[in-house]
């Protein structure tokens, strides 16, 4: 639980950060895949974002590496697929996460008038929690 909160928090607190930045923020692969399928960005502007995004990524796990002791680095952020669970059947809880949070930053983040306060981003932080908690085992944390 702690970690879904922790995920769903920090979305929310980035995004929120950026909004006020640079407008609503592409906060991975898929919500900048889905802003190009929808025509709310440009295929160049999404390539640079995705490039951005792997980049970021890489960044992030580097310092997470950097600032964890050694003994725990052999599975440090690693994702793994429960033994009685399929890939396919991990693809599908995958998917509907994803489309949950797309869905959620699309109803919020592109339509900022639906989210009273000006807090579009803890809808999508919200999301993060829910998807986390239905997709992550609690034996994983």
């Amino acid at each position: 639980v702690k970690a879904a909160v922790t995920f769903g928090l920090l979305t929310a607190v980035l995004m929120q950060c950026a909004l006020r930045i640079n407008g609503p923020p592409h906060m991975n692969p898929a919500i900048t895949l889905a802003m190009l399928c929808t025509r709310r960005t440009d295929v160049i502007t999404a390539v640079f974002h995705i490039i951005a995004q792997c980049l970021g990524g890489l960044a992030g796990a580097g310092i997470l590496y950097g600032v964890t002791p050694a003994r725990q680095h052999a599975h440090l952020g690693l994702t793994l697929v429960h033994d009685d669970i399929g890939r396919g059947q991990a693809f599908g809880v995958e998917f509907i996460v994803t489309f949950v949070v797309t869905f959620t930053y699309f109803a919020c983040m592109t339509h900022p008038a639906a989210v009273h306060g000006g807090y579009q981003s803890l809808p999508v932080g919200l999301s993060v929690i829910v998807g986390h908690l239905f997709g992550v085992s609690e034996q994983q944390e």
